[in-house]
């Protein structure tokens, strides 16, 4: 090998090893900028091949999306958010599971304000003999479909004496897209459900990059956006090529072929199918209702309620309705639990208290409390609880209050 060659060679090794630490320079100034001024929320999830995804075991980080302030989460060994409870039930423990979307999962609050732990700590203060267990099972994003595969097939485990749906009207729409493959769709077939798509997974190349960047804010922000706009692109090229009526929801449009009428017959199913289950496990079974803060605005104050009617139109609000009365009747006509919260909801509103976030519509701290509370009523009422112990506390005193 000539010097010249050897020249060449070496020319071309600094060249790439300037090129890479240069690269890696950008790389932590971009990082250092983003998390200063952009900072992203921390991954929660991974790939579930049944369950389209789940929580990453043994996470822990702030969350920052849709909060008043970062938010400290931790995601237990079990995949839940919060304490980490062994599946084997100790004895004088009455154990409530609750299952739901982002509703439930409220990473936008801190733990200890989430209706869930709230909830808990309700309970837990009319009891000296008895210990309240309440389990967080809420994963962003589930649909029906997915809270009943997850009791299916992990949840039963804990051994519940009582299951509780946190019911939000999107879900209806969860049930019967697929969400670009990644969500898994149960049809119904002579009254059986089956599964009818199983998620897809990722292409490797992506897994292996979320891994490794799973903690870069910079690297988020890329993904992130890059998704954003490839989603937009897609959804437009399918706004142009069909012309079919849609169906828009709580703010939420979805795509021309949904079935409104469909995602509401299998939501019922699987409301069925998730009571029958309860009962299969020897738990008692039980629906809340999530208002949409759209149903609230005409009773809010005006300065209020001019802020919230800018966010929706007249045709979503009928469906929201519409979506609310068709499964609050048919729970009730099969003689499933129903907690209707909508009318403490209003009282509130009227007072002027604010129970959802303004930039967008889950419940902040006070919405969380009011939640629990409700339910607390309804369950010490309907003995879905163990009878109380001692003299019930005024909510006024409560300590969730």
């Amino acid at each position: 090998m000539g010097n010249s060659t050897k020249f060449n060679l070496k020319n071309t090794l600094l060249t790439f090893c300037l090129l890479f630490v240069a690269c890696l320079i950008g790389f932590f100034i971009a990082e250092s900028v983003v998390r200063i001024f952009l900072p992203q929320s921390f991954t929660t999830d991974q790939f579930n091949p049944l369950l389209g995804w789940e929580n990453t075991p043994n996470r822990s980080g702030y969350h920052t999306a849709e909060c008043e302030e970062p938010v400290f989460i931790e995601i237990n060994s079990k995949k839940m958010r919060g304490k980490e409870f062994d599946y084997k039930k100790e004895e004088g423990v009455f154990r409530i599971l609750v299952l739901g979307d982002s509703f439930t999962a409220a990473l936008n609050v801190p733990m200890e304000d989430t209706s869930s732990k709230l909830l808990e700590a309700l309970l837990n203060s009319q009891y000296e003999e008895k210990t309240i267990e309440v389990i967080n099972a809420g994963v962003g994003g589930y649909g029906t479909n997915q809270e009943f595969l997850y009791l299916k097939h992990e949840l039963y485990k804990y051994k519940p004496d009582l299951i509780l749906v946190n019911f939000f009207l999107n879900d209806v729409l969860d049930n019967l897209d697929t969400l670009a493959g990644k969500r898994p769709l149960l049809s119904s077939k002579n009254g059986e459900l089956f599964l009818s798509h199983q998620p897809v997974a990722p292409p490797k190349i992506f897994q292996l990059l979320k891994r490794i960047f799973i903690d870069s804010h910079f690297a988020k922000l890329v993904f992130n956006t890059t998704g954003q706009i490839l989603f937009k692109i897609k959804f437009e090229k399918i706004m142009q090529n069909q012309v079919k009526e849609r169906t828009v929801i709580t703010g939420l449009t979805t795509f021309p072929d949904f079935n409104l009428n469909k995602a509401l017959d299998i939501t019922k199913i699987l409301f069925s199918e998730l009571s029958n289950l309860a009962g299969k496990f020897g738990a008692k079974f039980a629906v809340f209702l999530i208002p949409s803060p759209y149903q609230l605005m005409d009773h809010y104050p005006d300065k209020i309620s001019r802020l919230i009617k800018t966010k929706v139109t007249k045709e979503e609000r009928k469906t929201d309705e519409m979506i609310f009365g068709e499964i609050s009747s048919y729970l009730k006509q099969n003689g499933i639990f129903t907690i209707d919260p909508l009318s403490g909801f209003v009282e509130e509103a009227k007072l002027g208290n604010v129970n959802y976030f303004d930039f967008e519509y889950h419940w902040n701290i006070e919405g969380n409390r009011l939640a629990a509370n409700i339910m607390f009523d309804y369950l010490v009422e309907n003995n879905l609880v163990p009878p109380l112990e001692s003299h019930r506390i005024p909510v006024s005193e409560n300590p969730a209050k």
